[in-house]
This record gives C-alpha cells, sequence and structure tokens, in this order.
C-alpha cells in the first residue's frame, strides 16, 4: 500500500511540472504569418499592406521579418513604396513591446528643387507595443516610426502609425 501512494505522488508531482513546462510554452504564437493593414500619419494618409513572418518564436524574445507594397498620395503626387523590416519583440503574454529597423524603397513623381525625385531609399525604425494573444487571430498595434530619407539628404519625419493585423 505504501508502495502505491509513493508512486502516486510521485505520478502527481510529475504532472505539475510538466504542466508549468505547458504554460511557458503559452506565450510563443501558435501563428508564425500575418497580414497586416497599416495606417500611417506623415503629414498625409498613408497606408501599407504588408506581410510578416515569426522566423525566431521563443516564449519572451521573437523576430521578424516583413515585407510590404503602399501607393500613397501627397496632395497632387503620388508615391510607390516597398518597405522591407526586421522586428525584434519583447512579449509579456498577449502584450509585447516591438522595436524594428527597416528600409523602404520608395519612388516618387514629386518634384524637387527643379527635379523628380524617383527613386529612393527611406530608412525607417520602429518603437511600439502590439497586442497580440499567443493563440490569437487578431492583432492591433500602436509604433512610432521615424523615418531618415538615405539618398539625397538626410530628413527626419515622425510617424505614427496604426496597424490591424490577422495572424494564420
Amino acid at each position: 500500500m505504501k508502495t502505491i501512494a509513493i508512486i502516486s505522488l510521485i505520478f502527481i508531482a510529475t504532472l505539475s511540472s510538466l504542466a508549468q513546462i505547458d504554460v511557458q510554452e503559452q506565450n510563443r504564437f501558435s501563428r508564425i504569418n500575418t497580414i497586416q493593414l497599416e495606417f500611417r500619419e506623415f503629414g498625409s494618409a498613408h497606408f501599407f499592406l504588408s506581410y510578416e513572418r515569426f522566423l525566431f518564436n521563443s516564449d519572451f524574445f521573437k523576430t521578424s521579418v516583413q515585407i510590404g507594397f503602399a501607393r500613397n498620395k501627397f496632395g497632387d503626387y503620388m508615391a510607390i513604396s516597398a518597405p522591407f523590416f526586421i522586428n525584434e519583440l519583447l512579449s509579456f503574454h498577449a502584450h509585447h513591446l516591438e522595436a524594428g529597423l527597416g528600409i523602404n524603397h520608395s519612388f516618387m513623381d514629386m518634384e524637387q528643387d527643379g527635379e523628380i525625385i524617383g527613386w529612393q531609399q527611406i530608412g525607417e525604425l520602429r518603437l511600439g507595443y502590439r497586442y497580440q494573444k499567443p493563440d490569437g487571430r487578431f492583432q492591433y498595434k500602436l509604433n512610432f516610426s521615424p523615418y531618415y530619407l538615405i539618398d539625397k539628404k538626410l530628413i527626419y519625419q515622425r510617424g505614427l502609425a496604426v496597424t490591424l493585423g490577422y495572424a494564420f
């Protein structure tokens, strides 16, 4: 009888230690692909449609790459751009702090100093907050995204972004 009681206690103790491992793994995203629609404020209405994939998906640190497409209007001028980002997330269950670094290849038919701007590269930073449950499909982000013009001259522009996303 004592042997059965000891084996039962060992079995119960083993189950509780396995349950702790499962709780920690719940911080990993169960869906590592997302489609996002990002609305930015750069002096005119901007939006990006992008795809994000997580390459590293641990309990507390997550690394993703993101590529997108945008067609934006500045008054009478049009801009087409393709941003590429590498993002790092620090996770606290459904709440995440996000930092990213990216480059945005953009074509603008805008005239500056008598010539059309054309193709340019814009360096971008990203600092923000993301709400996404580890097993959830929807995400909401609020980012501060300043950018710097690389080709022509150094220009700093602030940018707030609100993003809605769907994970699959």
